[in-house]
């Protein structure tokens, strides 16, 4: 335990847990779209060091299950070409829903608001999962659209070939480096 008051020095006072009302478990936000905004978007590099991905913090706005938190975890980079093709797709969602005509950084997307349709992830027992763990259900993004509703209009621009994904082109990088076809990314049209 720390000793320097680090809690009280932050608040500018002892914090009193009981003068507030402490967190309890969440259920899980029920299938269906919800307008967002996306609090946090960031690019990190896989465990493995082999791959990219965006991960983004969304907050639900409105009426609906108001300040209620969905994580989004979109594919850039992989040895998987499928997986890449799908981070591509996801990603152009997102920013055909905020109405960019690029991507350049994830601070592009910060603050924007679009629409979400959550699923629902199923528990995982420890010999099923990944990392021997067990996992309880959670709550994905499952597809993204404009906040009115309104499909997005397709760029008039042929889309940009992706390039081919292997352990060497997918060098651990903080921002993906551009493809060698026209110096974009990927995702950029």
């Amino acid at each position: 335990m720390g000793t320097d008051g680090d809690i009280a020095a932050a608040l500018g006072e002892t914090f009193d847990p009981n003068a507030h009302e402490a967190a309890t478990d969440f259920e899980l936000i029920p299938v269906a779209w919800y307008p967002v905004m996306i609090d946090y978007a960031e690019v990190k590099t896989t465990n493995d060091k082999l791959g990219a991905y965006l991960e983004m913090e969304l907050t639900i706005i409105g009426e609906v299950l108001a300040g209620r938190k969905l994580w989004a975890r979109i594919t850039l980079i992989n040895v998987n070409e499928k997986a890449v093709e799908i981070g591509q797709r996801e990603l152009a969602a997102v920013g055909q829903a905020l109405g960019l005509p690029a991507i350049t950084d994830s601070s592009d997307l910060k603050d924007g608001t679009l629409m979400v349709k959550t699923k629902i992830r199923p528990a995982v027992t420890a010999e099923k999962s990944r990392d021997g763990k067990p996992h309880e259900a959670s709550n994905d993004v499952g597809a993204y659209k404009a906040i009115d509703g309104a499909a997005p209009a397709k760029p008039e621009t042929a889309p940009v070939a992706a390039p081919a994904q292997t352990a060497a082109a997918a060098a651990p990088a903080t921002k993906p480096a551009p493809a060698a076809t026209g110096g974009k990314r990927p995702w950029e049209k």
